[in-house]
């Protein structure tokens, strides 16, 4: 809800509470902010009691990633990928193949070049090739954020 449409102890309220739980809200943030039970603000001391009910469960969430975001299909076919690696080669045995970047980049363009060209899936694990595609890119990734080689 924006400032205007809420009556001002409601928007104090809610501001003050998430600004003492460190969450400065962005744009929009409102919509999904609940009003709190039952909060005391004294604007001369520019402080607030706070009474929550021992059933309501209070979780800070704000600022984490949000895992719920991610295509569980996909990304359930990207780890039948990873299983089927695992399988033929051994686990982790992408953080020993070298040179990494250069190998996984190739991998990951044959296929999309054989996605590109109207094949779905790969002759040889069945599994998507999107979801192969994916695989490389995140192992290039991983390297890229931990700093290894």
């Amino acid at each position: 809800m924006s400032r205007e449409e809420t009556s001002s102890s409601e928007w104090v309220n809610t501001h003050i509470v998430r600004s003492w739980a460190g969450a400065e809200p962005k744009e929009g943030e409102w919509d999904a902010t609940v009003p709190l039970p039952a909060m005391t603000v004294d604007p001369e001391q520019w402080t607030a009691t706070l009474e929550i009910p021992l059933d309501l469960g209070i979780k800070y969430d704000g600022g984490k990633p949000d895992y719920s975001l991610l295509p569980f299909n996909a990304l359930e076919e990207v780890v039948r990928v990873l299983t089927y690696g695992a399988a033929k080669y051994s686990r982790d045995n992408w953080k020993l193949v070298e040179p990494h970047k250069e190998r996984y980049v190739a991998a990951a363009l044959r296929h999309l070049t054989a996605y590109a060209r109207g094949e779905k899936s790969d002759t040889e694990s069945g599994r998507h090739h999107l979801a192969h595609a994916a695989t490389c890119l995140l192992y290039i990734i991983e390297k890229d954020m931990t700093g290894a080689k």
